[in-house]
């Protein structure tokens, strides 16, 4: 992700790596200088596509009727002075934090999770075994 306002001047680029047969892409962009482009698997000539920074692409894709192959992939970079007093970097450490953290409370629960289901099993293992001793002395007294 290229950060709002993390970024003063230069550009930001996108160039199509993949572009499957099933699928049309449609590149247009808010910025007025640049015109919109079709790219399809015929025509992806790995072009990289600019515009300035403080603006952005749009990334369209239109599948054709009853196609499966509809993949495509990306890069995409910038060129300009990372600004360090923006407040995006500020946003962005907190997130990275909050991730690392569910991240370790993930495994937690994982953890959790797994011996519960453990014990669903040992339990339903152990009323099986009830029911069918219950059974058979049943079957056993009537049989007397």
């Amino acid at each position: 992700m290229i950060p709002p306002g993390g970024y003063e001047s230069g550009k930001l680029y996108i160039k199509f790596v993949t572009v499957d047969k099933g699928v049309t892409i449609y590149l247009n962009s808010d910025d007025t200088a640049f015109t919109e482009v079709k790219i399809t698997s015929q025509t992806n000539n790995f072009n990289k596509y600019s515009i300035n920074n403080n603006k952005s692409f749009r990334v369209t894709a239109v599948p054709k009727i009853n196609s499966y192959d509809t993949k495509y992939t990306f890069d995409y970079c910038e060129d300009g002075f990372k600004n360090p007093n923006a407040a995006i970097w500020a946003k962005l450490d907190t997130h990275a934090v909050m991730l690392k953290s569910s991240s370790e409370n993930k495994d937690l629960f994982t953890l959790i999770s797994e011996t519960k289901e453990i014990g669903i099993g040992a339990g339903s293992a152990v009323l099986l075994i009830i029911i069918c001793c219950f059974v058979r002395i049943c079957c056993k007294a009537k049989s007397e």
